[in-house]
C-alpha cells in the first residue's frame, strides 16, 4: 500500500494513494495513528502554523527493543512541498507499506 499525507489549505489535510480522505483539521493539532493488523505501528503528528508540520513518530506503545515494530521494513519519507498547488506549503509524508495493509484512524485504539 502507499498512501501521501499533505496539508492543503490552514484546516484540511489530504490523504491520497490507497486510502483517500479529506480531513478538516479545524485549528487542533491532532494526531493520526497507523495500524497494521490492530497493532500500532506509529504515530503522526500533525500541525499548522502558516506551514504544515508531518511528523511520524514512535511512542511508549509503539516502541519495544525486543520486538521491534513491524514498519521497520516500510518506506517512510518526508518531503518539504509537493507537486501540486495545494501541497506547496506542507511537509509531505509518504508511506509505502510494500505488501502489508495498513490503516489510519484519528483515534487510538485500545
Amino acid at each position: 500500500m502507499k498512501v501521501t499525507i499533505y496539508g492543503a489549505s490552514d484546516d484540511l489535510l489530504e490523504i491520497e494513494g490507497d486510502i483517500e480522505d479529506e480531513l478538516d483539521i479545524g485549528g487542533r493539532m491532532p494526531k493520526l495513528y497507523v495500524y497494521s493488523n490492530d497493532k500500532l505501528q506509529f504515530v503522526i503528528q500533525v500541525k499548522y502554523e502558516g506551514c504544515w508540520n508531518i511528523i511520524p513518530q514512535l511512542d511508549s506503545k509503539t516502541f519495544d527493543e525486543d520486538n521491534p515494530p513491524v514498519c521497520k521494513d516500510w518506506e517512510v519519507s518526508l518531503q518539504m512541498g509537493g507537486s501540486t498547488e495545494y501541497s506547496r506549503y506542507s511537509m509531505v509524508l509518504n508511506i509505502d507499506s510494500k505488501n502489508d495493509d495498513f490503516t489510519i484512524t484519528k483515534r487510538r485504539k485500545t
